[in-house]
């Protein structure tokens, strides 16, 4: 967490969080969140809140934002949205620890990166509602993105095919692509492979595990397969990333 100035706009995925009291001793919690590029809002601060913010660079914003479930574009129009004093005090809570194991230099995977995760599917937990209510024209197609990314959460290791995703959505594996590039630019098997790639890359980074392990883990029907999905991609095999990883 770093303390909030105002600035036009930056690189960044900015997660603020506001902490406000009345003259009545009540208490009300606030979201608020930048797109990388986007403008900043124009809070006025008063003596009287408490204002923490997170950001996160356009690198892993890029890798975490399918656990969004909501199109970026939805952010450019809604940007502040109220919070219990529970999801509050639990997204300062995840945000303080990442800060503290990012001083600390510590390790990505092992400490990091699940935090982010949690961040962001607290996040589509609050913004889901509105998001739905906004969408009611599009109520069918909506349901059937957020839908997707929840197998896909659910099933990564299991299924990559497009098609099994989208038999048990009842659609067609092309409408389903059309819904993907829609709501994120990116067609289905895009994002499927996102979700694959993440958990294949922290299981390579912290796992005991042997690489054919990991392989057979993830359901790949042999080595071989598992190297080349792995390398088209990233760019390199599970052996240099583990090389490059334990540098």
């Amino acid at each position: 967490m770093i303390e909030y100035s105002h600035q036009k706009s930056d690189s960044f995925f900015s997660v603020l969080l506001i902490e406000t009291h009345n003259n009545e001793e009540q208490s009300f919690y606030e979201m608020i969140l930048k797109l990388p590029g986007q403008q900043y809002p124009d809070i006025k601060a008063t003596e009287n809140m408490k204002i923490s913010q997170m950001q996160i660079s356009l690198e892993i914003f890029e890798i975490f934002k399918f656990y969004l479930m909501i199109p970026p574009s939805f952010f450019t129009v809604h940007q502040y949205f109220k919070l219990n004093i529970y999801t509050y005090s639990k997204l300062l809570d995840e945000a303080y620890n990442i800060n503290i194991q990012v001083s600390k230099n510590n390790d990505f995977w092992k400490s990091i990166y699940s935090r982010l995760k949690i961040i962001f599917l607290m996040i589509n937990k609050e913004v889901r509602p509105l998001f739905y209510s906004e969408y009611i024209v599009n109520k069918t197609s909506t349901a059937t993105i957020i839908q997707f990314i929840e197998l896909i959460i659910t099933h990564y290791k299991e299924e990559r095919a497009v098609k099994y995703y989208a038999d048990k959505l009842l659609v067609s594996p092309n409408y389903l692509n059309i819904l993907a590039n829609k709501y994120f630019s990116k067609n289905a098997a895009a994002i499927i492979n996102n979700e694959v790639l993440l958990e294949l890359s922290s299981c390579l980074a912290i796992s005991a595990k042997s690489i054919k392990e990991i392989a057979y883990d993830f359901n790949f029907k042999n080595l071989s397969t598992f190297s080349i999905f792995f390398k088209k991609n990233t760019g390199i095999t599970p052996r240099e990333f583990i090389n490059i990883y334990k540098k």
